[in-house]
C-alpha cells in the first residue's frame, strides 16, 4: 500500500483545495484572496460564462465524486477515521450544492465561497455522472446515516424526475441548464452523443430506483438498457481519458444496481473492453509527461487571464472562458491517474505493473509546495484504488 503518497494526496487536498464553509472541493486553491472567486453578482449574471468555466467553481461534483470514492475504499480497508471524516464532509457540500439549486433536480457546478450558495446557472452530463456516481458509493458504504439516506433518496428522485421531464427530442435530449435553457454539454440521449456516454442517463433512472425503490425509474432504466449498452461500443478516440473515466463509473454503477444477471454479464463485458483500451494508452500517455515545472504552475485569478470564446451566444449569455495555459498538461496529468481508476473499477481485476508505474512517475511531477490545481483528487482515488481489492 503506498500510505506515504495517499496521505500527501490526502493533506494536500484537505489543506488547500476544500472549503470549511461549503465543504466543496474547488479547482485550484481555496485559501488565496477572496476577492480572486466569483461574487454572487457574478454568478448571477454568468460571468464570464454559464458554466463558471476556468473560474474555480467548474468541477466540484467531479472532484467530489472522486474524492468520495476513495476515501469509502479507504476507510472501508483500512478503517482510517480521517477519511470517515472527509467522506461525511465532502456528501454535505454535495447534498448542499443540490439544495441550493433554484430549479428541482439541478446539480450546481459548486458554490460560491464568498456566499456559499450562489452558482452558474449551466451544469454538464459529466458534473451529474460523479454526483451520482459518488451518492451510488456512499449510499451503499457502511458510512451512510439514514438521515443521509433519505436526503440521497430524495435528491436521486427529483434528478430522475427532471431527467425524465426535460430529456425529450423538443429539448435536444437535452436535461436543461437551471433557467431553462439548453446546455452546451449536458445532452444525455440521442443520435449525437459519444459511445462514452450512453449509460449517463440509463444510471441516473436505475440510481433513483435502487435507493427510492420506486418501479417507474426501473422501467425507465430497462427501456433504454440494451440500446445504450450496444451503443457504447467500439471504443474510439478520446481527447482526454476522463471521458473513459466516466463511461466506466456508469457503467460500474449498473453493473452493481441492475437486478437482472444476464444484463450484469454483459454491462461486465462492456467494462472489459473499456479496461482492454485504457491499458493500452500507457506508452501514449507517459510519452507525453513534461518536466516538473509544467504540472506546478501558479493560477492567476480568473479576471486576469485572456479569455477565449465559448458556444454560449445563442443563450444571449457573456461567453469568455478564462484560459490557463497549463490546460493541455494538466488533462495529461490527470489521463495518467484516471488510467488507474478505470481499470481497476471491473471487479477482480489484478494490478497492472505498467499503469502502476505510469501512476507513480505522473504523482512524483506534483511538488506539493507549489502546486495549487486539483489533479491531486484523481491521484489520491487511483492510490487507493491501487491499495485495496473491493469486497465484491
Amino acid at each position: 500500500m503506498h500510505e506515504n503518497k495517499i496521505a500527501q494526496a490526502f493533506q494536500y487536498i484537505e489543506k488547500t483545495l476544500i472549503s470549511s464553509k461549503t465543504n466543496i472541493i474547488y479547482d485550484h486553491n481555496i485559501h488565496k484572496d477572496p476577492n480572486e472567486w466569483p461574487t454572487p453578482d457574478e454568478c448571477e449574471s454568468s460571468f464570464p460564462n454559464p458554466s463558471g468555466y476556468g473560474t474555480g467553481m467548474e468541477d466540484g461534483m467531479i472532484s467530489g465524486g472522486t474524492m468520495l470514492d476513495g476515501c469509502i475504499l479507504l476507510y472501508e480497508n483500512a478503517h482510517d477515521k480521517k477519511a470517515a471524516d472527509m467522506a461525511r464532509r465532502i456528501v454535505s457540500g454535495m447534498l448542499g450544492c443540490a439544495e441550493a439549486a433554484k430549479d428541482e433536480g439541478f446539480i450546481p457546478r459548486a458554490l460560491s465561497p464568498i456566499d456559499g450558495k450562489s452558482h452558474y446557472i449551466e451544469s454538464s452530463k459529466d458534473q451529474f455522472t460523479l454526483f451520482v456516481f459518488g451518492m451510488h458509493r456512499y449510499y451503499n458504504s457502511s458510512l451512510c446515516s439514514e438521515a443521509e439516506k433519505i436526503k440521497i433518496r430524495d435528491i436521486a428522485v427529483k434528478i430522475a424526475k427532471r431527467a425524465e421531464k426535460n430529456v425529450n427530442a423538443e429539448n435536444g435530449y437535452d436535461i436543461l441548464c437551471e433557467n431553462g435553457a439548453k446546455t452546451i454539454n449536458a445532452q444525455m440521449w440521442g443520435d449525437s452523443l459519444g459511445n462514452h456516454e450512453y449509460l449517463r442517463l440509463p444510471m441516473i433512472y436505475l440510481f433513483a430506483w435502487e435507493v427510492s425503490g420506486i418501479k417507474h425509474f426501473l422501467d425507465l432504466y430497462t427501456a433504454l438498457r440494451e440500446e445504450a449498452i450496444n451503443r457504447s461500443l467500439p471504443m474510439t478516440s478520446y481527447w482526454h481519458l476522463y471521458a473513459v473515466h466516466q463511461m466506466q463509473l456508469s457503467a460500474r454503477l449498473c453493473y452493481d444496481a441492475d437486478p437482472d444477471k444476464q444484463w450484469r454479464d454483459k454491462i461486465l463485458e462492456l467494462m472489459k473492453a473499456v479496461n482492454k483500451y485504457i491499458l493500452s494508452q500507457t506508452d501514449r500517455i507517459r510519452s507525453l509527461l513534461k518536466d516538473k515545472s509544467a504540472y506546478n504552475m501558479p493560477q492567476a485569478p480568473f479576471r486576469e487571464c485572456l479569455m477565449n470564446e465559448t458556444p454560449h451566444k445563442k443563450n444571449n449569455l457573456p461567453c469568455q472562458s478564462p484560459l490557463r495555459p497549463d490546460a493541455e498538461d494538466y488533462w495529461t496529468l490527470q489521463d495518467a491517474a484516471v488510467i488507474s481508476i478505470i481499470y481497476r473499477m471491473v471487479p477482480g481485476t489484478p494490478i497492472d505493473p505498467d499503469a502502476l508505474r505510469l501512476l507513480y512517475e505522473a504523482f512524483d511531477k506534483i511538488d506539493f509546495k507549489l502546486h495549487q490545481r486539483s489533479l491531486p483528487v484523481h491521484f489520491f482515488d487511483a492510490l487507493c484504488r491501487t491499495s485495496f481489492n473491493e469486497k465484491f
